[in-house]
């Protein structure tokens, strides 16, 4: 299932600084001092400029705060952004939002967590071990959302010929969920990923009140109803 903003002369040219603009902050968001030091900020896990809890937005309906309601994630229309549904194949139920802007992406998942925090601990571990065992070696740095790994997949482009691809890991804890993203392409490069993380900034956070397990996914779902401004699209995300 692919959602898209309707084409208009709007749109990204430039990469975007790591603030998010006045248009893409959900209403009664946070301000934050511009000229405030982005490291300073991050080693105070402030979160002022996003990724957001549902409680720290003027407005939770999605429709009317013009986000895409797809349960556990809801996402801000962007000009130029391509929303994929990923669906479990055994379940048909929705397993992951991929976002695509330009020549590059993020696949976002939100899982629950403790109220203390440091989930993304924990799955950094996880990441290092997994990625060492595949034969990788996982690259961890600094980067604007705090610990990240850089990585390589192996995989086919469409001639069938075998091709590396560098990923991004970020993850961002939040009141009792963990924001987990996976850059693809453009977000891989620190230079023209700016568009990208200013998008997965914007993303709100739909934790709900039911008890779940530490690590377990937040449920997604398919939103009941889109803004007329976005155009739905049941093609295959692999087109």
């Amino acid at each position: 299932m692919i959602f898209k903003k309707k084409d208009n002369e709007a749109g990204y040219e430039e990469p975007l600084d790591d603030s998010i603009p006045d248009d893409m902050k959900p209403e009664g968001a946070p301000e934050v001092d511009a000229g405030e030091d982005l490291a300073a900020a991050m080693a105070a896990l402030d979160r002022t400029q996003g990724p957001f809890d549902i409680s720290e937005v003027a407005e939770p309906d999605a429709m009317a705060g013009e986000r895409i309601d797809f349960g556990a994630v809801q996402v801000p229309l962007v000009d130029g952004l391509e929303i994929r549904v990923e669906l479990d194949q055994e379940s048909n139920e929705p397993a992951a939002v991929t976002l695509v802007h330009g020549q590059g992406a993020v696949q976002v998942r939100a899982f629950a967590a403790p109220r203390t925090g440091g989930a993304w601990e924990d799955v950094l571990a996880d990441l290092r071990t997994e990625i060492t065992e595949g034969g990788g070696s996982p690259d961890e740095s600094t980067g604007p959302f705090g610990t990240q790994v850089l990585a390589a997949v192996t995989g086919q482009d469409e001639q069938g010929n075998q091709v590396v691809q560098p990923i991004r890991f970020v993850g961002v804890d939040g009141p009792r969920w963990l924001l987990q993203g996976v850059f693809f392409g453009e977000g891989t490069d620190p230079e023209r990923a700016g568009n990208l993380e200013s998008i997965f900034r914007s993303l709100v956070v739909v934790r709900g009140d039911t008890a779940m397990p530490v690590g377990a996914m937040l449920p997604l779902s398919l939103p009941e109803q889109v803004p007329g401004q976005v155009e739905e699209s049941s093609d295959d995300p692999a087109d």
